[in-house]
């Protein structure tokens, strides 16, 4: 099966790959404790049964996880995968000095345990309710490695998986030729069997517009994440099946609260007032009600949208606040997204009315989101952005004090000690009606402090053949049940 996209990787470690690409190396090519389902349920991956309290994983003050793995699992290299692997993963993520780019989840573990082979005790130095999804799961694409590679590593890098992965997951690597393309071949070990499609290939092109015109002219069977925009272009292809499903992520307007002139609040909802984002968006990705609802990406199921309410459109009273100020900033966006760029212009614009002078500076994804690079560097006073969210209500990682690049995902490098506190609370219960209160006054901070404007809850488009048969597009994307794909005429 050929597929095509536009997120190139510069690395095979799924633990340094941005978003959905993570995703997609960590079921390609591995296996979760747990991973996400097509209903965004958590489910068994290597191990046995998801832990709760009921069935003893979860130990009754919530500070001890028990994972039981299942037997006969092994990496490409045919050594078995024990508790020893999964010990030394998590041990080299929570390590202080990890080079990974997050590390939210594992710095509340304590310790961790290997009382037999098939058998991970996991002690936490506090009750953390979403850890679930971190241990060695999609929510922040930590997949299980191989004790013999990470054992007693903590710059995680530049290993050898970075380019060879060994992994136990439904695929092999073939051959990965660097911003050409992928191949894989099915793993005729795989623990739930050989997967159906016996060939993967995978090719990265520079622009949404290319990969469409590729499934077109019968160079590629399908194209992962396309762009909404081109909803119209999509809709005349033959012979496929198109998908369109909500994810758990966010399309925003980012403010550096580092920059100078975005330091003040009050300044970044002005500009947030400037453009009409409804309008804009609806417009652009061709969806009525895509502006709706634009927190659930972030918060899901205690999103509250009169807590977390983004500013109305009022260009009269942005621009009383805004023309004295006499701002010009840089407004950064990946190259490869038509959508991105409509937004993006249309925002210039309406901020110009308003006294604000917005360049546009556009990146490959890739540079885009590099450690180093303008969006996780902090080079930038504007980002208009899609990303992934954790999968749960916690947004820690996007917004504590302590999880500004590079040691987490807080992309508008804001701080608010008041709102940490908030957020550690609402964490450390395990009771989802207590979460939801919790939550409440979380989103009313955020709305007033406003590091970023929400503008709509991220949305998968996926073209398959319509031959396809077994796939189901899960909150981590759609390769998490790639084993059980099948391809008429493969």
């Amino acid at each position: 099966m050929r597929i095509v996209q536009t997120q190139d990787l510069n690395s095979l470690d799924p633990i340094f790959v941005s978003g959905l690409g993570g995703q997609e190396l960590s079921a390609l090519f591995y296996t979760y404790l747990v991973k996400l389902d097509a209903r965004g349920r958590m489910v068994p991956d290597a191990a046995l049964e998801v832990p709760t309290r009921a069935n003893g994983g979860i130990s009754r003050d919530g500070r001890v996880i028990t994972y039981h793995l299942r037997p006969g699992i092994r990496f490409s290299d045919g050594s078995p995968l024990t508790s020893a692997d999964v010990k030394a993963t998590i041990e080299a993520i929570a390590a202080p000095d990890s080079d990974v780019p997050s590390r939210i989840g594992f710095d509340d573990i304590a310790v961790v345990t290997a009382p037999d082979p098939l058998t991970v005790r996991v002690h936490l130095g506090r009750p953390y309710a979403p850890i679930l999804l971190y241990l060695c799961a999609p929510g922040n694409a930590v997949p299980i490695l191989p004790h013999a590679i990470v054992a007693g590593k903590t710059q995680l890098a530049n290993l050898s998986i970075s380019s060879a992965p060994d992994g136990s997951g439904p695929y092999l690597l073939h051959r990965w030729r660097r911003s050409d393309y992928l191949e894989l071949d099915a793993n005729p070990d795989y623990f739930a069997g050989p997967p159906k499609i016996r060939h993967l290939f995978i090719r990265f092109v520079p622009s949404a517009t290319t990969a469409v015109e590729a499934v077109r002219a019968g160079e590629a069977d399908a194209f992962i994440n396309a762009d909404e925009s081109q909803r119209l272009m999509i809709s005349t292809l033959k012979r496929v099946r198109i998908e369109s499903v909500p994810l758990d992520g966010t399309g925003a307007l980012i403010f550096n609260t580092r920059s100078p002139g975005l330091r003040d609040a009050a300044i970044r909802r002005a500009i947030a007032a400037a453009f009409d984002a409804r309008t804009i968006v609806d417009k652009t990705l061709m969806g009525r009600n895509r502006s709706r609802n634009t927190g659930r990406g972030l918060f899901q199921w205690a999103y509250d949208p009169k807590a977390f309410a983004m500013p109305a459109y009022d260009p009269s009273a942005a621009a009383s606040a805004l023309r004295p100020r006499k701002l010009a900033l840089t407004l950064i966006v990946r190259d490869d997204r038509p959508s991105q760029l409509s937004i993006a212009t249309q925002i210039q614009a309406q901020e110009r009315s308003a006294g604000v002078e917005v360049s546009i500076r556009r990146y490959p994804v890739s540079e885009l989101v590099a450690p180093d690079g303008p969006l996780y560097g902090g080079y930038y006073d504007l980002a208009l952005f899609t990303f992934i969210g954790n999968y749960d209500p916690d947004v820690t990682d996007q917004f504590s004090c302590d999880r500004i690049p590079p040691r987490g995902f807080n992309k508008p490098r804001y701080c608010n000690p008041a709102l940490d506190a908030l957020m550690k609370k609402a964490a450390s219960t395990y009771d989802r009606a207590e979460r939801i209160a919790l939550y409440r006054p979380i989103q009313t901070i955020l709305a007033h402090d406003l590091p970023m404007d929400a503008l709509f809850q991220a949305n998968a488009v996926n073209i398959f053949p319509e031959g396809l048969r077994g796939e189901s597009n899960a909150p981590s994307g759609p390769f998490w049940n790639v084993a059980d794909w099948e391809l008429s005429g493969d």
